[in-house]
């Protein structure tokens, strides 16, 4: 029996749009964010408010989205982490699960360490978001290895692109705090800093520490990341090597372009899975 996957645009994204245009309250909701005003959601089609609460909403959303409305119940059925008995119920208990990991850069847009960056936000995820709207795009969101990521299927960010990469976890917020002066969370740090904590007795404590910048391009980096777009080789930070397309010899996924490197004879290349458009079919 042939099931029918009705491809639809995302009403939760409608919803909470609508809701927050009507009113500049904000709804007391608790690895994704505070306050939501009057403007919500990237991606959506509305102007993002300036607090990262909306990307985890956003993720909650979207992952409810692509199982109920994308996927067939025996798709779903291999999603274990979203056996729900409905969508809403999905929505409930996955913001429950993941309504709080962005608290820390909430604060610090709050405290004004951080600002969020809603041109960002919506340069790296709005292709993505039309994608995920339509149930198609399997490519991006699914490995080469088929299996449905739901990080990339939540957030709808272009992995490809370096900075959009690093700006995700950081809740698109971008710190003010400068190399060496005081914070409480790598959120504050400019330039994709760290907050390091002297902790010397072990103990997780939440205290202020000293912003440390990431690593420049010719920067050492035997004890700190580099920049967004360089890598470190060899202890100094440099730009990162362009992906190998197909065909090309290579010894790890990450290599490709493709994402895919597969052994062939005696030799393994860059090759392109084969995945079908559509975000869910026949997913794991």
């Amino acid at each position: 029996m042939t099931t029918t996957k009705h491809h639809t645009s995302n009403p939760a994204t409608r919803s909470l749009c609508a809701t927050n245009a009507r009113s500049a309250l904000a709804l007391p909701l608790r690895h994704v964010v505070g306050v939501v005003g009057a403007l919500v959601v990237v991606g959506s089609g509305c102007e993002p408010a300036q607090h990262p609460r909306n990307l985890t909403r956003t993720f909650v959303a979207n992952a409810c989205h692509v199982a109920y409305d994308c996927c067939t119940a025996v798709e779903r059925t291999a999603l274990s982490t979203l056996r729900y008995a409905d969508k809403a119920s999905c929505m409930e208990e996955f913001d429950a699960l993941f309504g709080g990991a962005l608290d820390a850069a909430t604060e610090a847009v709050d405290r004004g360490t951080a600002t969020f960056d809603a041109e960002a936000a919506q340069a790296c995820t709005t292709k993505q978001q039309a994608a995920i709207d339509r149930c198609e795009g399997g490519a991006a969101f699914v490995g080469a290895d088929g299996t449905l990521s739901l990080a990339a299927a939540g957030f709808a960010i272009d992995a490809t692109d370096p900075e959009c990469a690093a700006l995700l976890p950081r809740g698109f917020t971008r710190g003010a705090v400068d190399d060496g002066d005081d914070c409480v969370s790598r959120f504050e740090c400019a330039d994709f800093g760290e907050c390091i904590i002297d902790d010397d007795n072990g103990a997780k404590i939440t205290r202020s520490g000293t912003c440390r910048a990431s690593a420049g391009k010719g920067d050492d980096c035997s004890d700190r990341p580099c920049l967004p777009g360089l890598v470190c080789v060899s202890g100094s930070c440099d730009e990162a090597p362009e992906p190998l397309g197909d065909g090309e010899p290579c010894v790890a996924d990450a290599q490709c372009e493709s994402g895919l490197c597969n052994e062939q004879g005696d030799a393994s290349v860059c090759v392109t899975p084969d995945i079908d458009d559509a975000i869910c079919d026949g997913r794991q």
